[in-house]
């Protein structure tokens, strides 16, 4: 949100919403993707009710909260580093269980009661079921490894994105974890 926004953290918002029902508008990055189910999250979880602005990208979901055209905004973390950084902006939360090591001051939603509302961006590379071990292990060492140059991690660091390399299990069972989660959503908007 804007610095000159009367909400200093997540609580004096969520109580804000629960007096306002669905008069205190919030920018969404794009239509039932990570940043709506964050938002569909933390709604359920507290209770509350926005009025949602679509956005076809961060850019203008930014211009807009800046313009003051929407309150808040829900948005990625690597999306408004650079506003946030000059000050253009004030963030009240990151929709985690850990703090970011880029934002370390800034709490968590778990920290303020919502530990379910977790909203995270995923990238990740699958192929056909029954790919040969022996092959499959040479894909993930290589996928690894290009993650861990040096370039990669630099690429990454410079919009403050925090990134976990998994690979194998640990991915298969995150990824049907998010699913379910992203699931549940997709059919109630599509209910509605």
């Amino acid at each position: 949100m804007r610095p000159d926004s009367p909400w200093k953290t997540l609580k004096d918002l969520i109580e804000e919403c629960k007096k306002k029902p669905g008069q205190i508008s919030a920018g969404i990055v794009g239509y039932l993707q990570d940043d709506e189910i964050g938002y569909l999250q933390l709604a359920e979880a507290a209770g509350i009710k926005m009025r949602l602005v679509y956005f076809d990208g961060a850019a203008p979901a930014i211009t807009a909260l800046l313009g003051k055209h929407v309150d808040v905004l829900f948005c990625t973390v690597g999306d408004n580093f650079t506003q946030w950084k000059a000050g253009r902006i004030r963030m009240l939360t990151i929709m985690n269980k850990e703090r970011s090591k880029f934002y370390p001051d800034l709490p968590t939603t778990a920290e303020g009661g919502y530990p379910d509302t977790l909203s995270a961006s995923t990238r990740g590379l699958a192929g056909p079921k029954g790919i040969p071990e022996p092959i499959m292990k040479k894909i993930q060492d290589v996928f690894k490894n290009a993650m861990m140059t040096k370039n990669t991690w630099k690429n990454w660091k410079a919009p403050a994105i925090r990134v976990k390399i998994m690979v194998g299990k640990e991915f298969v069972d995150y990824y049907w974890e998010s699913f379910k989660v992203a699931k549940k959503w997709v059919e109630y908007v599509r209910k509605k």
